[in-house]
């Protein structure tokens, strides 16, 4: 996996000095990247696909256009979750969004 530090100072406005005062090291900033991802997919998607408002449809739509806008963060997501290493690192965080993620599918099967 190439280095993160560039893209990452840039998209904080920061100096890598900065950074590391809000995180320890890489690691840690790797699995909050992903944390924040998963939390996202929570807040904008979870809350739509349960409603009963929206068809499915209207659903499919609107985690189409969650992917698109959210190409380059789901690209890194899986790349991190695919390495082993930081695939290990990621499994309390992975397990909490799959848990998370039940009830959902139990709301959309209902429907």
């Amino acid at each position: 996996m190439r280095s993160i530090k560039q893209p990452l100072r840039k998209a904080a406005d920061m100096s890598e000095a900065s950074i590391y005062q809000y995180f320890k090291n890489k690691d840690e900033i790797i699995v909050d990247c992903v944390k924040l991802y998963f939390n996202n997919l929570q807040t904008e998607l979870f809350p739509v696909l349960q409603s009963a408002k929206f068809t499915m449809d209207q659903k499919v739509e609107k985690c189409l256009k969650f992917a698109k806008r959210s190409k380059g963060q789901a690209k890194f997501a899986i790349q991190v979750l695919t390495s082993p290493s930081y695939g290990k690192l990621c499994a309390p965080v992975t397990q909490e969004f799959l848990q998370n993620l039940i009830p959902v599918c139990d709301t959309i099967a209902e429907q």
